[in-house]
């Protein structure tokens, strides 16, 4: 499960000493996905970069919801145990001795494996990401097999046998189950089981815990909703007859505890934890052995080891068991201290690249079994680890020696142990050379010698020129061979340096089979002349092919060498369109004499993309070379001539490409907005006020542009100042208009005018336009509408005049104002003229009361407030109502006459009245009764200006009395506006006259009767009028 070694330095994390390389879970199924519940292999590589200091101890947290497989494990260096690892469910702790450390402090690494699994209980998969020490593994958990859903209750318990090993003891402990049935073994029946030990393979372990006999008397629910067994305990080992020297234990079934019992009040089933007894009971007995021998060894390195068993129920019943152990092979370099392990690492010596596959066949005898044959490939700088090998295994190695390639001579191989010895032959035993427990190492080491040899070569020069060349003047020729991974070579290479007198100089030994290519890469440098292309025969040859020396000859010609320059010209900018098609530049040149070479000068003329060439110059020669000026172009301006270059060296046989670009800039005029306002409203403006003019513009074809049209915006004050737009190239054409304007308190702007409002931008000229605004001024009006209502509305002429007065406070743009206008009945009058804005109110002067009747109100139905709006007129309704005036008259009975004292108090008199329609009044009429006593009645509520007729019914007689007449002071009232006239109305009543004897009597009742009636003629024309209160 763990093994270290030295090895090569690891980059260590930062500020820890143990490095962890790697952590992968290694997946039973398929890759990434788990069980739930199910036990996974992790691997684990680590190493000390540097030099390691004890202590040394790694700790790998695991996360949570993924819990290791406690156990505990020894760390086994190359000479046996050398620390121990500690998993828990949530920790991996691996401890290394210190004195493994101090003896081993470089180079040290290490691998191990371990155990865990993860507990979600998940019923369907999930997505988990497990992190181990920082290295993360994306997984999918499906749920665990374990989960019953059908089928779940308790069935058979059936007879068998199994073991476990524990690797760290070579110890295993076996159990072999009685036969049980559904109910257990009913109570008072003799057990017998005899564990059918081979003496010769195992042997027994009594201490004190083994052996023993297992009881339960119960059937529980797992976690998984299985029901299964529980409830185990030691039956008690004084009540078991152990015999056959403890290979067989008798003892007496008891009763479970019993079918009547349940938990299931507090625990349901299925649930975890529900339980039922059970009559009977159920057993398993269970050894401890030690393995004496190595067990079956399988193909993938575990052994399984088998034993049987029998057992027995009063005689009556019986069965024979089989099982196993199986010691599983938990990774490369863990052993037990009955096992051994070889590793071989491969080591090739000699100067070959070489690093083929060497096979390596071994032969292993075991104790008891035959001999097995095996083998394996290996790789210099590569490790084999074998499997375990029990007690007194003899290993034979042997490597079939490597034939090719031809050209490598290969030694005997050597298998050699860790302190030199060979190790061809290992036996597994205390004092043989092979360990047990630990790991017995082993180096193979093969070497393989290439083979070797040489060539030479000369140099030889053509100087038809006669170029000076110096005597002692040498030749570098390189030469290189690749890597032949066949033949077992890395690649090479080397220079030889001729002489120029040609003498032969012969290379270094080289591998045999080596393709060499020869190169002259780097010829003397000799000013004002040039080697040719090298001439080497051969230029390609192997190394060992010929059996006769080989020389190779390298021929170098050199001439003279003469150039010359070529300039290409170039309009750019922007302004290319505006140069002619003929216009012709003029370029002139001069050089220094160099190398024997006279100095010169000379000039070319060209138009625009053409080219002008000069050859035969001398090699080296600086060439300067300079335009003369330009005239500018209408609408442009040349700008400084660019040369690519203007100073140049001559090469030979080569003609210097120049361009020669000349600048010319498109030339920008501008043009500027003045504002100026007209209309009675431009006072309103003030001069802090901005306008906005908006342009469009269309670039001159000739300039190419994309977009080849624009828009920009100018803000012009009313100021006096004109504003001057951004630059425009010449021949651009500008179309203006402006934006509405900010509106203006008082006023109305009815329209602009450009005097250019289109134009063409000239040549770095200012095009000057002025902006017409007109504005006027914003007014408004009221109309006053009279009506007149009421009870006396008629009383009013339709000529009748009433007078309104108005004002208004001043505004932001106008000073406060009043005036008055008059109105008739049904008429309307109106004002205009007035600020736009102004808040108006009215009143109307109080007028006189007509004739007749009494004005009661006057007022605006909509309001008496109107805000005056820009060339609207406000209708305002104003409504007086006056009322018709009304009056009464009263009357006051009067009797009078000889007889009025016969006349009651009480005595009741009927007046009728009645009147015609008048102004505002139609006819009328009713009546009212008066008293003897004088007492007044009066009648009211009647309308002013009714003429009033009064007339009396006759009264009722009076014993003793004669009425003779009776007289309204006046029987025609005119009613007057809340007056009351007061009429007397007075009757006249005689006594009857009874003649007496004598006439004188009757002279003086008739005397007295004309005065009364001249009185009462007085009395009828009394009338008085009074205020009605």
């Amino acid at each position: 499960m763990f093994a270290f070694a030295p090895s090569s330095p690891a980059s260590a994390a930062d500020g820890s000493q143990v490095q962890i390389d790697n952590i992968a879970i290694q997946y039973d199924g398929d890759e990434g996905v788990i069980e739930d519940w199910s036990y996974q292999r992790i691997d684990v590589d680590w190493s000390i970069p540097g030099e390691a200091e004890a202590p040394v101890t790694l700790t790998i947290d695991l996360p949570d919801g993924f819990y290791g497989n406690p156990e505990t494990f020894p760390v086994n260096g190359p000479d046996g145990p050398a620390g121990e690892c500690v998993v828990t469910r949530t920790q991996v702790t691996c401890t290394i001795d210190d004195a493994f450390i101090e003896a081993n402090p470089h180079g040290v690494a290490g691998d191990f494996f371990f155990e865990a699994r993860t507990e979600n209980d998940n019923r369907e998969d999930t997505n988990q990401t497990i992190d181990i020490g920082g290295f993360e593994n994306e997984v999918v958990v499906t749920p665990s097999s374990n989960w019953c859903t059908e089928d779940c209750e308790f069935g058979e318990f059936w007879d068998g046998k199994w073991g476990s090993y524990d690797t760290a003891t070579d110890e295993i402990v076996f159990t072999v189950q009685v036969k049980g049935g559904n109910t257990g073994i009913a109570a008072g029946n003799t057990v017998t089981v005899t564990d059918l030990l081979d003496e010769d393979s195992y042997e027994l372990v009594t201490d004190g815990e083994y052996p023993r006999v297992r009881e339960a008397g119960l059937l529980q629910y797992d976690r998984w909703g299985n029901e299964v067994v529980g409830g185990w305990q030691t039956y008690p080992t004084s009540d078991v007859t152990w015999s056959n020297g403890d290979l067989t234990a008798t003892f007496e079934s008891r009763e479970g505890r019993g079918a009547d019992w349940n938990n299931h009040d507090e625990i349901a089933p299925p649930a975890q934890g529900s339980q039922r007894g059970t009559d009977g009971s159920f057993y398993q007995v269970q050894w401890k052995v030690k393995a004496l021998t190595g067990g079956d060894l399988q193909d993938n390195g575990d052994r399984v080891f088998r034993n049987a068993a029998e057992w027995d129920i009063n005689g009556e019943e019986s069965g024979d068991v089989n099982g196993s152990a199986t010691r599983y092979n938990r990774g490369g370099n863990v052993v037990g201290t009955n096992y051994g392990k070889f590793q071989v690492t491969k080591e090739l010596t000699g100067d070959t690249t070489l690093n083929p596959a060497f096979t390596v066949n071994y032969t292993v005898t075991e104790p008891g079994q035959d001999p097995a044959e095996k083998s394996f490939t290996v790789h210099s700088g590569e490790t084999f680890t074998s499997q375990e090998f029990f007690r007194g295994s003899v290993v034979e190695l042997t490597e079939v020696k490597p034939t090719d390639p031809a050209n490598v001579t290969w030694a005997d191989p050597v298998f050699l142990d860790a302190d030199g010895n060979p190790a061809d032959t290992l036996t597994f035993t205390a004092d043989g050379n092979g360990k047990l427990g630990a790991v017995t190492e082993i180096r193979l080491v093969n070497e393989a010698t290439l083979q070797k040899g040489d060539f030479s070569a000369q140099k030889s020069v053509v100087n038809e020129d006669g170029v000076p060349l110096a005597d002692d003047l040498t030749f570098a020729l390189d030469y290189s061979y690749p890597a032949d991974a066949e033949k077992g070579f890395a690649a090479g290479s080397g220079t030889l340096i001729l002489p120029i007198n040609g003498d032969a100089v012969t290379s270094g030994e080289l591998p045999v089979g080596a393709v060499v290519t020869l190169v002259e890469p780097n010829l003397p440098n000799v000013p004002g002349a040039s080697w040719g292309d090298p001439v080497i025969e051969p230029s390609t040859l192997t190394i060992g092919e010929s059996a006769d020396p080989v020389t190779v000859a390298v021929t170098n010609t050199i001439t003279q060498d003469v150039g010359g320059f070529a300039v290409t010209k170039a309009i750019t900018g922007n302004g290319e369109e505006l140069v002619p098609e003929d216009a012709v530049f003029t370029v002139t040149y001069e050089y220094d004499a160099i190398n024997g070479f006279p100095a010169g000068s000379g000039q070319i003329e060209f138009t625009a993309g053409e080219t002008a060439t000069v050859e035969g110059l001398p090699a080296g020669a600086t060439v300067t070379l300079t335009e003369l000026a330009v005239e500018d172009p209408t609408g442009g301006t040349w700008g400084d001539p660019e040369f690519s270059e203007n100073s140049f060296t001559i090469v030979k046989d080569t003609v210097v490409s120049i361009d020669l670009d000349n600048p010319i800039s498109w030339n920008n005029g501008d043009f500027s907005i003045l504002k100026a306002l007209t209309g009675d409203g431009a006072d309103l403006v003030g001069e802090d006020a901005l306008f906005t003019v908006d342009y469009s513009y269309t670039l001159p074809e000739g300039l190419g542009a994309d977009p080849a049209t624009g828009t920009g915006t100018l803000t012009v004050a009313n100021n006096g100042e004109a504003v001057v737009s951004d630059p425009l190239p010449y021949g651009t054409e500008v179309t203006l208009s402006e934006a509405t304007p900010t509106p203006v308190a008082g006023g109305t702007w009815l329209g602009y005018e450009f005097d250019n409002p289109t134009f063409t931008i000239g040549d770095k000229t200012t095009f000057e336009v002025v902006l017409t605004n007109e504005i006027e001024r914003d007014l408004g009006g009221f109309a006053v509408t009279k009506a007149v209502e009421g009870t006396g509305a008629d009383l009013i002429g339709s000529d009748v005049e009433f007078t309104v007065n108005y004002s208004y406070p001043a505004g932001d743009w106008y000073e406060a104002g009043e005036g008055s206008l008059t109105v008739t009945k049904g008429g309307t009058a109106s004002v205009d003229g007035l600020p736009a804005g102004a808040v108006v109110t009215l009143e109307e002067v109080l007028p006189a009361d007509p004739e007749n009747g009494t004005w009661v109100s006057a007022s605006f139905p909509n309001g008496n407030v109107v805000e005056i709006g820009k060339n609207e007129v406000a209708e305002v309704a104003l409504v007086n109502e006056v009322a018709l005036g009304e009056g009464g008259f009263s009357i006051q009975k009067l009797i009078d006459g000889s007889g009025k004292n016969l006349v009651a108090n009480g005595a009741v008199f009927v007046v009728h009245y009645e009147y015609k329609a008048g102004v505002g009044f139609e006819a009328g009429e009713g009546t009212l009764e008066v008293a003897a006593d004088g007492t007044p009645v009066t009648v009211d509520g009647l309308p002013a200006g009714a003429e009033v007729q009064l007339t009396e019914q006759t009264p009722a007689g009076v014993d003793g009395a004669t009425w003779t007449g009776h007289e309204f002071s006046a029987d025609t009232v005119t009613i007057g506006k809340s007056e009351v006239v007061e009429v007397a109305l007075t009757n006249t009543i005689e006594k009857d006259t009874v003649l007496a004897s004598t006439g004188s009597s009757g002279l003086g009742v008739m005397i007295g009767a004309a005065i009364v009636l001249l009185l009462a003629g007085a009395t009828a024309v009394f009338i008085a009028r009074r205020r009605l209160s």
